[in-house]
């Protein structure tokens, strides 16, 4: 008889039965052992599931067991998954082809609990081009389009071949490039920046017209073949768009659109500087005292925060007054929830650990304090949800955790630490060093959101 026969009838019993039958074949009997639990241990005897939990898989249990998936019940395999976070199963799928094969299979039928995990799961972008006479290239930087649709990423790669390029270009290209998120291929052409060592940034403004992109380092100083200043560029034809923006000694750490205004710029390094690009001039500006390391628009556009070594300073982007002083430690990062009723921040901590500070800036209060377990202690990027009720992290070891901001509770880990074997980075680690949460949903059926992550090479996605 096949194991799904076997299967059909032994689920007709009740627990009680499995129980009793279990010990007449002489099978341990777990206390509490669910009835699905049960019947897999008379269908494969030895393979007991009732003690499984998530870290049999990250100690390679699962992973090197030998789990009949082809056959397993599907009660039963639906039960083992619910006990998995999403990044535990994307784990399992490319350790195990038969998993994998199974679970598609099963998606493929129609069951909705498959296929939610399958929409679910991280997609990939793959920027590195082999056949460039460029290195893999490192994302430092995302910005999603206003509609969704793209992803503008800000990298620097390295001159493979340094003898076949120009003679006066140093050995590092820094550039901007778009890519379909639907379809994961680049569009356009790629935009560079400069040539020479730096930390390329891009920005999206609200209505998806301009594209901003800065190298931070020497920008008003540079090589004869660096791009000055901020350059804008038309999204659309991918044109420049009138001369860059000058004004800094060194490039600007950060840049931030308007969130109302489609042509107002927000720079940041030793001071904060505001654009209009439509006639490329500056604005206005604001002393800050100290070295800028970030700035968020507050979503009605009437308030800017930002943040460097003195702390978190809220200004008004009218009369360019501070108006507001939130004193952490060194600020590491900035950003300011979409409903526009909290900050939360990354802060440096004696010893070097970062926590995670979520603020009400309305009254300068430490409303949440998420500090970081074991090793988690390096973050350098945060995305608020469009829910306002999650945040996620990410570090220079590779974790990508959703809290929630009400409890301070982590909810979910949805990548972990990977080191890079390849050429290229010879076992380096795999640090996150941009999130960005899509503006629109997945589909006009779903809420759900797609977070991006650069990671090296790579633009991950996930759908939460």
């Amino acid at each position: 008889m096949s194991v799904d026969k076997v299967y059909q009838v032994l689920i007709q019993l009740n627990t009680r039965e499995l129980q009793q039958l279990s010990r007449e074949n002489k099978l341990k009997v777990v206390k509490n052992a669910s009835k699905d639990n049960l019947i897999v241990n008379l269908l494969y005897p030895g393979m007991n599931l009732s003690g499984f939990d998530k870290m049999s898989l990250r100690g390679g249990g699962l992973a090197e067991a030998s789990i009949p998936w082809a056959t397993l019940p599907e009660p039963a395999l639906k039960e083992m998954l619910e006990n998995l976070s999403r990044a535990d199963i994307d784990s399992l799928r490319s350790t195990s082809k038969e998993f994998n094969n199974r679970f598609k299979k099963m998606a493929r039928k129609g069951n909705m609990f498959f296929e939610d995990l399958i929409k679910a799961a991280p997609r990939t972008i793959d920027i590195r081009d082999y056949t460039s006479k460029f290195s893999s290239p490192y994302i430092f930087n995302i910005a999603w389009s206003p509609d969704g649709k793209y992803i503008a990423s800000a990298q620097s790669a390295y001159v493979v071949d340094e003898e076949e390029y120009e003679e006066e270009a140093a050995d590092v290209e820094l550039s901007i490039k778009i890519w379909n998120v639907n379809t994961g291929q680049q569009h356009g052409n790629t935009l560079t920046l400069a040539y020479g060592f730096g930390y390329p940034y891009v920005a999206w403004n609200s209505n998806g017209d301009y594209l901003a992109g800065a190298d931070e380092d020497n920008v008003d100083e540079a090589d004869i073949n660096d791009v000055e200043g901020i350059v804008i560029w038309n999204a659309q034809t991918l044109e420049t768009v009138g001369q860059p923006l000058r004004g800094y000694i060194q490039g600007p750490y950060d840049l931030a659109w308007h969130p109302k205004n489609k042509s107002i710029l927000a720079s940041i390094h030793d001071n904060i500087r505001f654009w209009n690009v439509d006639s490329g001039e500056q604005i206005g500006s604001i002393e800050t005292g100290g070295r800028g390391v970030h700035i968020t628009w507050h979503p009605d556009g009437t308030r800017l925060a930002s943040g460097d070594g003195n702390g978190i300073r809220i200004w008004d982007t009218n009369t360019f007054e501070q108006i507001g002083n939130i004193i952490p430690n060194r600020t590491l990062a900035l950003n300011w929830s979409p409903n526009g009723y909290f900050l939360a921040s990354i802060d440096s901590a004696p010893g070097g650990n970062a926590i995670i500070k979520i603020w009400k800036p309305d009254s300068q209060t430490l409303i949440k304090f998420i500090r970081m377990p074991n090793r988690r202690n390096t973050i350098g990027c945060l995305a608020w949800h469009p829910d306002n009720r999650r945040l996620v992290s990410g570090d220079v070891w590779g974790n990508i955790i959703m809290w929630d901001t009400e409890t301070g509770e982590e909810i979910e880990t949805l990548h972990e630490p990977v080191f890079d074997y390849s050429e290229d980075y010879s076992g380096q680690r795999i640090s996150v060093d941009d999130l960005a949460w899509s503006p629109q949903p997945i589909s006009t059926t779903s809420n759900k959101r797609l977070l991006a992550a650069a990671m090296f090479g790579e633009i991950k996605l996930w759908a939460r």
